[in-house]
């Protein structure tokens, strides 16, 4: 629960002002993980088997894994402070019981696709 009320609070706090975000300088240690959904990019988009149409936003020819994707979602900088570039992660969601989305071109991003959060539609 603390995890997801942290990552809330740094939603918040992001949406009103994207440059909050700490930026590695040069030379100087960084350790944690930094995410952001504005940089990521939704490569799967067909969560529980459902699709958008091919006219739609946020459909995604190749896919074929039932699930959403958001690839380069954050940065892995581990537990130990490093200057390092990071890994870059990406952020899979699948559901375990049954689902069917109201409209599945909503899921991905919202703003049709081109917003700064992620967005599964219920």
């Amino acid at each position: 629960m603390r995890r997801f009320l942290g990552l809330a609070v740094f939603a918040a706090a992001y949406a009103q002002d994207p440059e909050c975000l700490p930026e590695p300088i040069p030379g100087n240690a960084i350790s944690g993980f930094l995410a952001t959904f504005a940089a990521a990019n939704v490569t799967c988009n067909r969560l529980g088997g459902f699709s958008p149409l091919p006219d739609e936003p946020g459909f995604t020819p190749d896919c074929i894994a039932n699930e959403i994707r958001y690839t380069n979602v954050g940065t892995d900088y581990g537990a130990t402070p490093t200057t390092g570039p990071g890994d870059m992660l990406d952020l899979v969601v699948t559901n375990l019981t049954n689902y069917i989305p109201n409209e599945p071109f909503r899921n991905g991003r919202t703003a049709e696709q081109t917003g700064e959060f992620g967005q599964v539609n219920m």
